[in-house]
């Protein structure tokens, strides 16, 4: 009889954490591509991927961040937003919508931290300040897809 594969051993063949594993396997998302094909590759080579059955429809979660719809240009980019998430459902791509004042550079700023771990990419139109400017920078140093 063949020894058990546990999980602990997928995350060592990968090089990842269980919880990583874990959110592979059961199609969570919040896990890098990069990590998500090693846990793939470290299932395909302990023959483990017909008992793990991963869910391979990997979540992709974007934040787009715009200013207040009064604006017609922001008001015709949240809607359009709005038709292609309908569009990429199926993708397992979904698009979250957030507005901001142009004001509030602050807010958008604290934001921007928090979506540089709650989000898998961000696509941003925001004024071009000092601090938000940082955070962008932060964000494409932490390998998050960003469009701004």
């Amino acid at each position: 009889m063949a020894a058990k594969i546990r999980i602990e051993d997928i995350a060592s063949q990968a090089g990842v954490s269980i919880s990583t594993v874990d959110r592979v396997i059961n199609g969570r998302g919040g896990v890098r591509l990069n990590r998500e094909i090693r846990v793939l590759d470290a299932l395909h080579s302990l023959e483990a991927a017909s008992v793990f059955k991963p869910a391979y429809a990997r979540q992709i979660r974007v934040a787009v961040i715009l200013q207040h719809t009064e604006d017609p240009l922001h008001d015709g980019l949240k809607r359009s937003f709005l038709d292609i998430g309908i569009q990429h459902r199926s993708l397992n791509i979904h698009y979250y919508i957030h507005h901001f004042a142009i004001a509030e550079t602050q807010n958008i700023a604290a934001f921007l931290q928090v979506a540089r771990k709650s989000y898998d990419a961000v696509i941003a139109s925001v004024p071009n300040e000092t601090l938000v400017r940082r955070e962008i920078r932060r964000l494409s140093a932490s390998c998050l897809s960003c469009c701004y």
